[in-house]
């Protein structure tokens, strides 16, 4: 992954899941998918124009655009003087790794077909997004989950906009079968340590295990693993802030046997590896020293 600014007016970013460019006035961008993938096109300022075989969409400062392509190639270019084009090309991969099923993602896939412009509501949030992109001040080491998060919320945004509304599947729920739900994402939270199997879970709430799968991510929209996961690297970046503690030491706590297993968790998760945030946090602490020692000088 690499960050290259090599003028003032080149900003490129590119990763093996997706790559961020920025169309600057009177420049042209061609995009040439290698296979299926997402193309997010946001006009930063006085609009963009993109044009794929007979085909041109001409877009205002403001305004989203989210398709889905296949192996045609994408124009897009910016005429006016004071225009500039963010777009975010993400490759089916990517998706992969958002946790949702096949069936969802032809479900979104035919909504994105079938969509129009994304409303000016949604357009404004993603704008508001891609404008930290320009605005960042991120430590280097922090880049790459920088550009993940952010790449991220634009991409699930527009997504979400353009496929129908339906009533969230929890309210559907009873209240004794909220409870046992909770009860499992209660028992998670306070046994970090632990490696449960979702049939040990069940078993502890008296529940079967499809049951527990299915509506635990209904209700809180994530799967057992990926809720776990998120929790023990929450609690990790609580931990790293502790510079006794050791990366294998903290590993261990949360549930991993070789502090290795640990760091590649960590680092598939949040994009960069444990020593990299403690190295952050201490530069910060340090700073933080040096200012009160000049105050109280």
């Amino acid at each position: 992954m690499e960050l290259l600014q090599a003028e003032k007016r080149t900003f490129k970013y590119d990763h093996p899941d997706y790559n961020v460019r920025m169309v600057y006035p009177y420049e042209s961008h061609e995009i040439v998918p290698e296979n299926q993938s997402y193309l997010v096109v946001i006009a930063i300022e006085e609009g963009c124009s993109l044009s794929s075989g007979s085909k041109k969409i001409v877009l205002k400062g403001g305004s989203s655009m989210l398709l889905r392509l296949d192996s045609s190639v994408v124009s897009i270019s910016s005429k006016h003087t004071n225009s500039r084009c963010l777009t975010l090309l993400y490759r089916d991969s990517y998706v992969q790794q958002m946790d949702i099923s096949e069936q969802d993602i032809t479900a979104i896939n035919e909504a994105i077909i079938n969509a129009g412009t994304i409303s000016d509501d949604i357009s404004r949030i993603a704008y508001v997004k891609a404008t930290d992109f320009l605005r960042m001040s991120v430590s280097s080491l922090l880049l790459p989950a920088f550009y993940k998060s952010k790449s991220l919320f634009i991409l699930s945004t527009l997504m979400d906009a353009v496929q129908p509304k339906t009533s969230p599947n929890k309210l559907e729920l009873r209240e004794s079968d909220v409870e046992k739900i909770r009860q499992v994402k209660l028992l998670i939270e306070n046994n970090l340590h632990e490696t449960y199997t979702i049939h040990q879970l069940a078993k502890e709430v008296g529940t079967n295990v499809q049951y527990l799968k299915q509506h635990f991510k209904s209700y809180y929209g994530l799967t057992i693993f990926n809720f776990v996961l998120k929790c023990k690297m929450q609690r990790a970046q609580h931990l790293l802030k502790d510079r006794r503690l050791t990366i294998s030491f903290i590993g261990n706590q949360l549930g991993y046997k070789h502090a290795s297993h640990f760091t590649t968790a960590f680092k598939k998760f949040f994009g960069y590896v444990p020593n990299s945030l403690r190295y952050v946090l201490l530069m910060i602490y340090d700073e933080l020293v040096a200012t009160l020692e000049m105050v109280l000088v």
